[in-house]
């Protein structure tokens, strides 16, 4: 009874697999390379900041490849909700198929701020070209 029990269950638990590497891959493919990222990024300000009019000193870097997206990081500068500008700090923005899919800092502050800056800072070391937005 015991044998007749364990063979269910395995065959159950076998059958329940439905993902195939192909699945796998056409999950990872981040998309065409964002040509228009520059346009996107700037579409994202009011996602992005609680005054997006105040962005200024915006400077954004060429997209690289991490994972199934595309990340770029924008430098700004931009009006907080007091309205005083807090100086210029890194924002790492995933694009997906010429689409913002998530950019952090997130408002929930789960991601720090010091995080983001050091990863982007050594992005940015590494031969990224950065133009003013």
């Amino acid at each position: 009874m015991r044998v007749f029990f364990f063979a269910t269950a395995v065959t159950f638990i076998a059958g329940c697999q439905t993902e195939t590497k192909l699945d796998k891959i056409v999950e990872s493919d981040p998309g065409p390379y964002p040509t228009n990222y520059r346009e996107v990024v700037k579409a994202s300000y009011s996602t992005l900041y609680k005054d997006p009019y105040s962005v200024r000193d915006a400077i954004v870097y060429s997209p690289f490849r991490s994972g199934d997206k595309w990340s770029v990081c924008l430098l700004a500068n931009a009006k907080n909700g007091y309205g005083a500008y807090t100086g210029i700090h890194a924002t790492l923005i995933y694009i997906k198929n010429s689409r913002v899919v998530s950019a952090y800092p997130d408002p929930d502050g789960f991601i720090k701020q010091k995080s983001i800056d050091y990863l982007c800072t050594s992005y940015i070391k590494t031969g990224l070209s950065g133009e003013p937005l």
